[in-house]
């Protein structure tokens, strides 16, 4: 899909102006995401007549659109995949807190030649 958007020079039509394949991976992803929908809108059949069909289906746009929506759903995956990699530091951080405390609250319960002797092994 992506070699052949490179090979052809598959450009986009942004707000922001042309853009090409690559670019899709930096901007907002608002943005892409009205891109999306305006070559989805392009994509559908457009009967702009009853004597005769117009089609503005071409291959071409269908190909970008494809494009667009793979990164679309490659760029929410990793937005997601950071997300529960936050939440699992987050929650790595109190296990360890909590299993400090615990070995405090084990150490509060020793006698004095029982922590001198941890002392002394140290």
């Amino acid at each position: 899909m992506f070699e052949r958007a490179s090979r052809e020079k598959y450009r986009f039509q942004t707000s922001q102006g042309m853009i090409n394949s690559e670019d899709l991976w930096d901007i907002p992803l608002p943005t892409i995401d009205t891109l999306a929908l305006q070559l989805q809108r392009e994509t559908k059949e457009d009967n702009t007549s009853f004597i005769r069909k117009v089609d503005r289906s071409d291959d071409l746009t269908k190909r970008k659109f494809e494009v667009v929506k793979h990164v679309i759903e490659v760029r929410l995956a990793a937005e997601e995949e950071a997300k529960q990699r936050i939440l699992n530091q987050d929650k790595k951080q109190k296990i360890l807190a909590i299993i400090a405390a615990k070995q405090t609250e084990g150490m509060m319960g020793m006698n004095e030649d029982e922590l001198k002797a941890l002392l002394a092994d140290l």
